[in-house]
């Protein structure tokens, strides 16, 4: 199953590792440094529609971040209710 992270992006739910949210998880130094590193590298991609700002990132297992404009709670809820499908 797949979940939406932004306009026209969709994730394999297996591949997430973790959903977090952008303003209490980049308040750490470790957390900054690995998004810059991230960054750096070419890993980070933006699922944001143009003009929205960040509220959360997505670790996938392949190392990838993607920003999403959407809050981590609502991805989590998207992420639980796919599980309840079936």
């Amino acid at each position: 199953m797949y979940i939406s992270i932004g306009p026209l992006i969709t994730i394999k739910k297996e591949d997430i590792v973790g959903i977090f949210d952008l303003d209490t998880a980049a308040a750490t130094k470790a957390t900054k440094d690995f998004l810059v590193s991230c960054e750096k590298k070419g890993g980070t991609v933006s699922a944001l529609s143009p003009g929205e700002l960040p509220k959360s990132f997505i670790l996938t297992r392949s190392g990838k971040v993607y920003f999403s404009q959407y809050a981590a709670r609502i991805l989590r809820i998207r992420a639980k209710k796919l599980k309840n499908l079936f």
